[in-house]
């Protein structure tokens, strides 16, 4: 096993074999549930679409080294108009509907919503709040 942040110096309790082999870690590890581990000790909390995702969907054999976070990392094949927003709550309404992800997303923070006076100011708002919330 490798270990290669502080985060992760616990884990050699567990982690005593030499090998990158995943079969070695099913000895111990059931691939149905995700262990225990709190994400946001390695600096990057995982929002509600990545807590889904299971540890070997980002990281590969035994090495859980920190990732890059940028977007494009996994998303390679991204589109514009192809994320479905319904899922954050939000659905865009046909004059928001073309908007590339950094126009509301300006400090590419993709983890909070947006608000209208980022881009609109209280005087050129349209009658109508954009978009429905979705519960």
């Amino acid at each position: 096993v490798v270990i290669e942040t502080e985060t992760h110096e616990n884990c050699q309790s567990c982690h005593d074999c030499d090998s990158d082999d995943d079969k070695t870690c099913l000895k111990c590890h059931d691939t149905k549930e995700k262990p225990p581990f709190d994400h946001k000790s390695t600096g990057w909390a995982l929002n509600r679409y990545h807590e889904k995702l299971q540890c070997l969907d980002c990281h590969s054999g035994t090495r859980f080294s920190k990732r890059d976070k940028t977007c494009t990392a996994c998303h390679n094949n991204w589109e514009l108009g192809s994320f479905d927003h319904k899922v954050t709550g939000v659905v865009f309404d046909e004059d928001h509907e073309e908007n590339d992800c950094m126009d509301c997303h300006i400090d590419r923070k993709f983890d909070r919503k947006p608000t209208c006076s980022e881009c609109h100011d209280e005087i050129s708002w349209p009658e109508r709040v954009p978009g429905e919330l979705v519960k």
